[in-house]
């Protein structure tokens, strides 16, 4: 799974991360 960078300034994007 890709790091939780992304999530951090996009917090809606953790949906994907998942």
């Amino acid at each position: 799974r890709p790091v939780p960078t992304a999530a951090a300034k996009h917090p809606r994007t953790t949906n994907w991360i998942i």
